[in-house]
């Protein structure tokens, strides 16, 4: 599949625009269906997923699968709570893994939110238990009375006190009990439970952050508890850990001392470890001082969270340690009797600087545990493979905005893989990243394998077929230091990249340089071009990664107002751009077939340029190059579509302008693709100006005076190509985040699909087959970032062969099959029931039996006729 990288600056007016339009409903979580609403609430509201995939099924049904973890928002209103802790626990009973949160409202006020699992990782919000006065923060589960139920443990973030909620029912449970420590308003922020006595229950311990201490509640038996215990500890104790490190059949505690406010200031945060007695009492045992940042994060470590867990299976239990503001993860080797010395730690890269909870479990069945954990300031979560004992980063994955605070990871999905639980902290939402099996998860992959990365693009420099990684790599002043390819390993399904980079030095003095991945010397070999001050230069390809000398030419084309296309039709190569001016002008500089390039010519454009683009419209082979505008200061107005015709020979007629009004103001042309969207035989041009507008080619390229709105999507880049592999082009769209315009073939477009979006505004754009399964992947690099994100194209997750609207996964299932168990009876009408006086309460519409967008009688009336027909029947699931 050829590979073209075409870059834009977005103007500050655009993005809002781009961004009112895209996420009306007021977040930036993705919006498949395109109906400005993100799917998050939809699902929330009950919206329809028949087949509990986590894809709505307006979307699920005939369009591409991009790969993006599963998000959930927590309430009907974004901005009512952030989500903390998570824990699996299957309230209901019914054999599949629920998750309960802790959420926050404001101060001193907090709820536990339950999400029900119905089958499949798309959850439903079932309930939530309120608290007065307080802020339910770090939550655990278990069962604490023995009666068969898992109840739930919470920590107070206001007051230094645990909640005990033990399970009444499936779904209820009774009012809390409270454990109280000292009087502090600094709370309770890590709890943990496991049996510190050795008398068969689960005791509880909580860390006690204003006081520095670790409080200790032994279970009496019955879900009961005895006098707290209190042991001292170091500054800010966060999490505690739980596990027997010495040895001697007695669980231990690890604390987590984050020395927020150190004393001195000057100090290191610590890891308290602490000896069981035998009886359930605990004593000093020693402290780990994590190590500090790697240049250059030479930080202070502040420990968060810890785990106790036997990762090189040696028979004892190791340290491991996350640690904020050094952005070091650390695992520490228990040498059998409870001393630790340091084995391994991740710094630096990939982790941002805020590596948050740690956790432990093994995620492909290969019998070795994988540690997970998550990255506020990268938006997501880091695997590090387990190795025979040895940890190695694996992947990394985008969970969404302020993910993942804290993580969890078991099976939602029902397929017997455990898969990864983001909670997203201020934005309100957890999301799911399904486990796909061999430690590919179905969430988008982010890269970042090196310090201080620019712009990135994704082609084949080792001439294997198999599409590598390449950054440009700065230095800490932002002067360019080297090109890094990362080559690809070739897991089809999967972006995944070495870890040891080829480097090109580049040059120690240019700045803002921009790569670009073409055969500039017909030798089959893909060169390297970088553009940027103080010259445009060509490093042509080996073939195996590595290149030649620089090739310099005296020309300083603009990196987000380039093309590159044989404009003269010698079969080599030539670069065009605008050079901005009040008139600004296009210029093109001829290839030599070497990687050189003659001096420029010129022609005269207009002034305040959005975007380029190149493409035959007259039909004699030779491309036509194009220019946005902004309105111009002399009438006619409108922003402008202006293009050169070809001569056939790289020089160029006279200009041709098409202007385009809108209201309340005209919009600027801030994007340019040119192809056959009609299939007609001749190539179309589309300019995104408030919309995506379609220039229909009469034969000629004489293009219309005015356009046709085809799309409300806005961009700043589109690139045009066959996405769902049916045959017609469709197109990327690269606006505040990323959207997907699919074609019906005669150049009439399915709303948008779009998709998350991680960091911060996105800024440059690529497309290629970046995990070598035949479809065209995006990668997007969000502004102020040294991250990449791909979104991998997958084929439709359902197919609906009757075009019936239904995923073909749904049908056999009876309507009236509410509890998904295969037959119709009275448990039915009592989960319908209940659910549709829930609906009236809180405006959902999960029992909008009818699908006339309104819950009400007429949905009862219809249930009970249809009930009659189906009760007792096989549904067939």
């Amino acid at each position: 599949m050829p590979v073209q990288f075409v870059r834009a600056r977005t103007p500050a007016v655009m993005l809002v625009t781009a961004w009112a339009l895209t996420f009306a409903a007021g977040a930036c979580a993705q919006d498949l269906d395109g109906d400005n609403q993100p799917d998050s609430l939809e699902l929330r509201q009950g919206a329809l997923d028949c087949n509990h995939d986590g894809v709505l099924d307006g979307v699920d049904i005939g369009r591409p699968h991009f790969t993006s973890a599963i998000e959930h928002l927590n309430g009907i209103v974004q901005f009512q709570n952030n989500v903390w802790d998570v824990t699996p626990i299957d309230f209901n009973q019914d054999g599949k893994m629920d998750l309960a949160f802790t959420i926050f409202f404001s101060t001193d006020e907090g709820k536990i939110a339950l999400w029900r699992n119905d089958g499949g990782p798309g959850l439903v919000f079932h309930d939530e238990i309120a608290f007065a006065d307080a802020r339910p923060y770090a939550i655990g589960s278990g069962d604490l009375d023995a009666d068969g139920m898992t109840d739930l443990v919470a920590s107070d973030a206001s007051y230094n006190r645990v909640f005990v909620l033990r399970a009444t029912g499936p779904g209820t449970f009774a009012p809390a009990i409270i454990l109280q420590g000292d009087s502090a308003t600094n709370g309770s922020v890590g709890v943990a439970l496991g049996d510190l006595d050795n008398d068969g229950d689960l005791d509880v311990a909580a860390t006690s952050w204003g006081t520095n201490k670790v409080n200790v509640w032994k279970n009496a038996g019955g879900g009961t508890f005895g006098p707290r215990a209190t042991f001292a500890v170091s500054y800010q104790p966060r999490d505690v850990a739980i596990g027997d490190f010495t040895g001697d059949g007695f669980a231990d505690l690890a604390v987590a001392n984050e020395f927020e406010s150190a004393n001195p200031p000057s100090a290191d945060g610590t890891v308290s470890l602490l000896a069981n007695t035998g009886t359930g009492a605990f004593t000093p045992a020693g402290v780990v001082t994590p190590p500090r940042g790697g240049a250059p994060y030479n930080y202070q470590p502040r420990p968060k969270f810890v785990e106790l867990f036997d990762i090189d299976h040696d028979g004892d239990r190791d340290l491991l340690v996350s640690s904020e503001g050094s952005n070091v993860v650390s695992l520490h080797a228990n040498n059998g009797t409870g001393t630790f010395t340091l084995a391994q730690s991740f710094g630096g890269f990939p982790i941002e600087k805020d590596p948050t909870d740690v956790k432990v479990l093994d995620l492909d069945g290969d019998g070795w545990e994988e540690v997970v954990y998550g990255d506020q300031a990268e938006s997501g979560v880091s695997i590090l493979r387990n190795d025979s004992g040895t940890l190695v980063h694996h992947q990394s994955y985008a969970s969404s905005i302020y993910g993942a605070f804290f993580v969890a990871l078991t099976d939602v999905s029902g397929d017997g893989r455990p898969d990864i639980i983001s909670s997203n902290d201020a934005w309100r939402t957890f999301s799911v990243l399904v486990n796909k099996g061999q430690l590919v998860f179905d969430a988008v992959t982010r890269l970042r394998p090196i310090e201080y990365a620019g712009s990135g693009l994704l082609a084949d420099y080792t001439g294997d077929g198999i599409i590598d990684f390449g950054e440009v790599v700065q230095n800490t002043l932002g002067t360019i230091v080297n090109f890094s390819l990362f080559p690809g390993i070739g897991v089809v399904g999967e972006a995944r990249f070495a870890s040891t980079p080829i480097v090109t030095v580049i040059t120690t003095e240019a700045y803002g340089v921009v790569p670009f991945a073409r055969d500039f010397n017909n030798d089959g070999k893909l060169d390297l071009l970088t553009v940027g001050l103080p010259q445009a230069e060509v490093r042509l390809g080996n073939g195996d990664g590595t290149f030649g000398g620089p090739v310099a030419s005296p020309i300083q084309p603009r990196v987000n107002r380039l093309t590159i296309a044989d404009y003269n039709g010698d079969g080599v190569l030539d670069l065009m751009w605008i050079f901005s001016g009040h008139p600004g002008y296009a210029r093109v500089s001829f290839g030599d077939g070497a990687g050189g390039f003659g001096p420029y010519t010129q022609y005269t454009m207009l002034r305040e340029d959005e975007s380029v683009g190149f493409g035959d419209i007259t039909g004699d082979g030779a491309p036509e190059f194009f220019g946005g505008f902004r309105q111009q200061l002399a009438p006619p107005a409108g922003g402008v579509l202006s293009w050169l015709p070809n001569n056939g020979d790289g020089t160029f007629g006279p200009r041709q302008d098409r202007f385009i009004t809108d209201s309340p103001l005209n919009p600027p042309v801030a994007a340019i693709s040119v192809a056959d969207f009609d299939n007609d035989g001749d190539n179309d041009v589309i300019a995104s100006a408030r919309g995506l507008r379609l220039y229909r080619n009469p034969g000629d390229g004489n293009l219309p005076a005015t356009p046709e709105l085809v799309s409300p999507t806005l961009a700043s880049i589109l690139f045009a190509t066959d996405i769902d592999l049916d045959g017609d082009i469709d197109l990327f769209a690269r606006n505040a985040t990323l959207s997907i315009v699919l074609n019906n073939g005669d150049a009439s477009f399915l709303p948008p699909m779009h998709m998350h979006r991680y960091d911060g505004t996105y800024r440059d754009m690529y497309i290629a087959d970046a995990n070598n399964d035949g479809r065209p992947d995006a990668m997007i690099r969000p502004e102020n970032s040294w991250s990449q994100y791909i979104f991998l194209n997958f084929a439709p997750v359902s197919a609906d062969k009757n075009a019936n609207g239904i995923p073909d996964e749904c049908e056999g299932r009876c309507r009236c099959d509410f509890t998904l168990d295969g037959v119709v009876n009275s448990t039915d009408v009592s989960d319908f029931i209940n659910g549709w006086f829930a609906d009236q309460a809180n405006g959902g519409l999960a029992t909008d039996f009818d699908e006339n967008g309104v819950v009400n009688s007429t949905d009862v009336s219809e249930f009970i006729n249809v009930w009659f027909e189906e009760s007792g029947g096989d549904c067939g699931v």
